[in-house]
């Protein structure tokens, strides 16, 4: 029996991270506000973060008698304004559209899912032949965003400082006597797991370093062997069929296309019809996002059983939520409710206390 450790966001947040979508937005409306950011392109009656905002204070006797470079727009609550709106002299237009819908979402729902975005304005591109909003302006914005995403990920702010969490590689070794490899399935970005990987070898001999193989299946920061998977993939969405038929640009984004860039795929499905196995969520949502992909490792035969490692927070927690989002990915019911363990058998995903590296 071997045990798969599906990692998602929800693991490096529990170690304090500051990687989640509502952190990376936050970080991106600061760092294009003209308080926060001294290579803002200026002129006479504009300001420009390059591609991504343009800052326009309007035409009046106020702003003519306020000096250029107070012009300012302080974040309300972490985020800048709608373009509708004004602060002090300033106007904002969005010159990268994506941009301008993640932020109005984030508004609106207090959350966002970048990629689960993308793929709506994709399908938007599709069935709304009215719209402006071309299929490569949209894959130009995302791009961008894309790239600036991995910026953030590698700046400081996200840290390389990380903790054991106690209770954490307990929970990973849980019941171990009978496995014979432990795989850490990462979708994220960064290597925040590897400390439990050094730390298992160093504490028992039962595990050689062979026996705790790592796959980063959506690629690894700075590593050009291994790029940035960012995108969407649920072959299960009802249009789908429409995007891969229009094929080409439509399918620059689709994680399953991009699988093939690198051989992890290959490596996993080769863990998986090895030997039975079992799967610990940890910080995964268990979203469309990666339908595809957790269609294959649910329904998989030699998969005896799912336990969700669920986050808990002020006396409420997310089980049921996961719960949910692991039924949108099955295709049998039956198969679903055998497979996945029920919560008086599950655990609250340890976590780091707040404030300690």
């Amino acid at each position: 029996m071997n045990r798969m450790i599906l990692i998602g966001n929800g693991f490096d947040l529990a170690h304090n991270l500051e990687t989640s979508y509502q952190q990376f937005i936050n970080w991106l409306c600061k760092k294009n506000n003209t308080a926060y950011n001294e290579h803002i392109k200026s002129s006479k009656d504009k300001f420009v973060v390059e591609g991504m905002i343009t800052y326009t204070p309007p035409i009046d006797s106020v702003a003519r008698a306020i000096p250029k470079q107070l012009i300012n727009i302080k974040p309300v609550d972490g985020m800048i304004l709608s373009e509708d709106e004004t602060h002090w002299i300033v106007q904002t237009k969005y010159d990268n559209l994506f941009l301008k819908e993640i932020i109005r979402n984030y508004i609106k729902k207090s959350w966002v899912d970048i990629e689960e975005e993308y793929y709506k304005l994709l399908k938007n591109t599709i069935n709304n032949h009215s719209s402006d909003y071309s299929i490569e302006n949209l894959n130009k914005d995302f791009k961008k965003i894309q790239q600036i995403l991995e910026e953030y990920l590698l700046s400081e702010k996200c840290g390389r400082n990380v903790t054991i969490i106690e209770g954490l590689q307990e929970a990973i070794l849980d019941d171990s006597n009978n496995l014979n490899k432990i795989l850490f399935l990462n979708f994220n970005y960064i290597d925040t797991h590897k400390i439990y990987i050094e730390s298992i070898l160093n504490c028992t001999l039962k595990f050689k370093r062979e026996d705790l193989p790592s796959i980063h299946i959506h690629g690894e920061l700075g590593q050009s062997s291994n790029p940035i998977i960012f995108g969407y993939g649920d072959e299960n969405d009802s249009d789908y069929s429409k995007v891969k038929e229009l094929g080409g640009k439509y399918l620059d984004n689709i994680k399953q296309i991009r699988y093939l860039d690198t051989d992890n795929y290959k490596l996993l499905d080769s863990f998986i019809e090895s030997d039975d196995y079992q799967i610990f969520i940890m910080g995964h949502s268990c979203g469309k996002s990666d339908g595809t992909l957790l269609k294959m490792l649910f329904e998989h035969e030699n998969c005896q059983s799912i336990k969700i490692f669920y986050h808990k927070k002020d006396g409420t927690d997310d089980f049921t939520d996961k719960y949910k989002n692991i039924t949108r990915i099955f295709s049998k019911e039956n198969v679903l409710r055998k497979k996945v363990i029920q919560k008086p058998c599950s655990i609250p995903l340890p976590q780091l206390i707040k404030g300690k590296r």
